[in-house]
This record gives C-alpha cells, structure tokens and sequence, in this order.
C-alpha cells in the first residue's frame, strides 16, 4: 500500500479545526485550510478526517455524546487560533513572526504598553507603544506590523494574553494569517522575541531618557525599530543587521526601500 504523505502539521491543523467546528463536512474545513496557507485537496481533507476519526482522535460529525455542562464557560475561546506545533521551522522570512507585550514604567510613574514583533528568520523588527495592551491595540499593531516589514507575513505565533484574542485574532483571520498560541508559562516558546525584549528594555528604555508624553514616545521608538533593523548588529546573523542579511539573502525586498524611507524618513539615506 501507498504510504501516507501528510504532514504532522496538516493533520495537526484539521484535527483542531475539526475540533472547534465538529459539525463541519471536508469541503468547510478545507476552505479554512486554505485560508491558513496549507496547499491539500478536498479528498485529502477527508482523508484525514476518516483517518483521525477511526483513531478516535475525532468523533463523527453527528455524535453528540453525554457532555457535562459547565456554566459560565466559554466553549470556543478561541475561534481561529491554533495551539504552536513544537518543531516547525520557518525557511523564509514571514514564515513566522513572534509577538509579544513588555510593560514600561515611566519615570513620572505611567506604565505603557509596547507592543513587539521580532521575525525568525531575517529579525526584523517592530514596535509600538500604546496606553494600554487590549485587542483593539493588538489589532492596530498589527496593521502597522503589516506596513512595515519587507515580506509577507503568513505565521504569527503569540501567547495566550486577551490582547492578543478578540479584534487581534479576528484580523488574523481576515488577512489569512495562521496564528498559533504557546501553552501557557512556556516563554522558551517564545524565544525570540522574549530576547528582543530585554533588549528593548536594556538597551533603549534604561539607557536613554524618553518622552512622557505618548505621541513623543511613540515617534522615539520608532527610531528605536530603525536602530535594531539597520544599525545594530546582531551577533545571530554573524554581526550583519536584519536589513542587510535580506538584502544578501533576499535581494527583492531591495524595492521596499522606498517605503522604508517614507517610514522612517531621511534616517534610510546614507
């Protein structure tokens, strides 16, 4: 017999989305599929599903079953995301981003919120501070995440903060980006973007004085992002900064250079 190709991941991915819409046939669940960036078929799909059901890791789409009720319980507290898949590694920059918060108290004692993205492969770079770390924030983040990085962004990973359900989780699904929640008090999950901030807080907020005002800190930072992506070095690219690794790796980012010049104003020349 022919052996089975599937992936862990795709199997993975229809057994939660089988999951959480238990009513679902192989044609809705593989419309989704698609929408998460998985290249299958709908007899696949199906496939799959037969398959996890005679393993009785799913139960057939009309099984009900005794459930106990539980009130005050959300059933589906997250609609879209997916729990992270320990061993995915991402190949080219986009194929995953990590995303997390960092609480900052002022020295006249306001706390902020930045929001921080670091990607796996190319580093790069985004923050944003806000007053506090809602969806709505999460949501507005990610649009600016969007505008500035020079790729494509398909993967998402994040941990399992409100700010990051709601409006955030929904423009997720909007855009088709997979997103993907670690377990919770796993940071090793989020390795990267956990290094990032440190060095956000070492290296920019406990070394300089910065505005109090948000609108003046807001434009601080954001020098702060142009620093990290085109002037710092970072010792896991063999000393080269985020812009320069894509642009030996990727060269056709090279024609965001004047969307980045716009963003950042001069700081790109020279």
């Amino acid at each position: 017999m022919r052996k089975r190709g599937w992936s862990p991941e795709l199997i993975r991915a229809i057994k939660e989305l089988r999951s959480l819409f238990p009513a679902w046939g192989k044609e809705k669940i593989w419309v989704l599929l698609k929408r998460l960036g998985f290249e299958t078929s709908v007899s696949t799909c199906g496939r799959i599903i037969s398959w996890l059901i005679e393993r009785g890791e799913l139960m057939p789409s009309g099984y009900k079953g005794r459930r106990r009720r539980r009130r005050g319980v959300l059933r589906f507290r997250r609609p879209w995301a997916l729990r992270w898949l320990k061993g995915f590694r991402p190949r080219e920059p986009g194929d995953l981003v990590e995303v997390d918060t960092l609480t900052v108290t002022l020295p006249d004692g306001k706390v902020r919120k930045q929001f921080s993205a670091k990607d796996v492969v190319s580093r790069w770079n985004v923050v944003e501070v806000f007053s506090s770390a809602s969806s709505h924030c999460g949501r507005r983040f990610l649009e600016a995440l969007l505008l500035r990085v020079p790729f494509r962004v398909k993967a998402i990973k994040v941990d399992g903060g409100s700010e990051f359900g709601g409006e955030f989780e929904r423009e997720c699904f909007c855009r088709g980006i997979r997103l993907y929640v670690v377990p919770p008090k796993s940071p090793e999950e989020q390795g990267y973007v956990e290094r990032a901030q440190g060095m956000h807080r070492y290296e920019f907020y406990e070394s300089y004085e910065v505005p109090l005002e948000l609108g003046e800190l807001r434009e601080v930072v954001r020098g702060w992002e142009y620093v990290c992506n085109f002037i710092r070095p970072d010792g896991s690219l063999g000393g080269r900064t985020p812009r320069e690794y894509l642009m030996e790796h990727h060269p056709e980012v090279a024609s965001f250079e004047t969307r980045l010049s716009q963003m950042y104003g001069t700081r790109t020349r020279g």
